[in-house]
C-alpha cells in the first residue's frame, strides 16, 4: 500500500520491491536473476512499461549505492511523478487490468453459418462493424469480415459479371477468409497485457483479427465482448 508519509526515496524502493516480487513470482529459475533481466524476460509487461522499469532500475541503484544511503538520507530523491508512476506499475502487476473490465459493455451478436450474408452487411451499415463472430454447424466460432465479403464479391463478379450477395450464406462467404481472419476465444480473466501479446503474435501464434471473451473461455459460450485490433489503443491506455 502506498504511504504518503514516507519519503519519495522510501516509496520508490517500496514500489521497486513490490514489482520485483511480482516478477520473481513468475520465474522458475532458482538461481539469482537480476531485476533488469526479469524485466526484459517478463511476459507481464508491455514494451513501454519495460523501458520505464529498466530506467527505474538504474535510479534505484543510485538511491541505494550513493553516499548517505546507509544513513537513511540518500542523496537521490525521486520526483513525485516518478514515484507515482512506479507505484502505479506495481499496482497493475498486483492487480492486472482485465480486458472484460476495460471494454465497454457489449451486446455481441453471433451470426449463424446458414444466415444470409445480408445480416452481416446490416451490422456493417448500422454499427460500422467490419467483422462479426459466426457460429458454425460443428459449434466452432469463425469470424466474418468485410474483406472476406469483398473477396467473395470479386470472385462472383468475374464469374457472372455481377453478384447478388443477399443470396449468399455466411458459410459460403467464409470460404474466402484469409488465414489471419480468425477469432480466438479467451476467458473473462484475460488481462490487457495477455491480449496485447496475442495480437502482437508473441504467444507462438498468428495474430488473430479478434478475441472473443467468454465467461470461462469455452467456444460454446456466448461472447461477452469482441475485441479487435483497433481496440488495442484503448486497452493499452489503462497501462500507460
Amino acid at each position: 500500500m502506498n504511504d504518503p508519509q514516507l519519503s519519495n526515496a522510501a516509496r520508490f524502493i517500496d514500489a521497486y520491491n513490490r514489482v520485483d516480487r511480482q516478477l520473481e513470482g513468475k520465474q522458475s529459475d532458482t538461481d539469482y536473476v537480476s531485476f533488469s533481466k526479469r524485466v526484459r524476460a517478463s511476459k507481464l509487461l508491455v514494451a513501454p512499461t519495460r523501458d520505464v522499469l529498466l530506467d527505474y532500475a538504474e535510479l534505484r541503484n543510485v538511491i541505494l549505492h550513493t553516499r548517505g544511503s546507509h544513513t537513511g538520507d540518500p542523496i537521490a530523491e525521486p520526483r513525485d511523478r516518478v514515484v507515482e508512476e512506479f507505484e502505479r506499475i506495481a499496482d497493475q502487476l498486483e492487480n492486472p487490468p482485465r480486458v472484460a473490465s476495460v471494454m465497454p459493455n457489449q451486446q455481441v451478436g453471433v451470426l449463424d453459418e446458414t444466415s444470409d450474408s445480408g445480416e452481416f452487411l446490416d451490422l456493417v451499415r448500422e454499427h460500422n462493424f467490419s467483422q462479426a463472430p459466426v457460429r458454425m454447424g460443428d459449434g466452432s466460432l469463425e469470424l466474418i469480415t468485410t474483406n472476406a465479403v469483398a473477396r467473395w464479391l470479386a470472385s462472383e463478379y468475374l464469374a457472372f459479371s455481377g453478384a447478388a450477395i443477399e443470396h449468399a450464406s455466411l458459410g459460403e462467404v467464409l470460404k474466402f477468409s484469409e488465414a489471419e481472419d480468425k477469432v480466438l476465444v479467451r476467458s473473462r480473466e484475460m488481462t490487457v497485457v495477455q491480449a496485447w501479446r496475442v495480437f502482437a503474435g508473441l504467444e507462438n501464434n498468428t495474430p488473430p483479427q479478434a478475441l472473443a471473451i467468454t465467461h470461462s473461455g469455452k467456444v460454446s459460450e456466448k461472447p461477452l465482448a469482441l475485441v479487435v485490433r483497433s481496440d488495442l489503443p484503448a486497452l493499452l491506455k489503462v497501462l500507460l
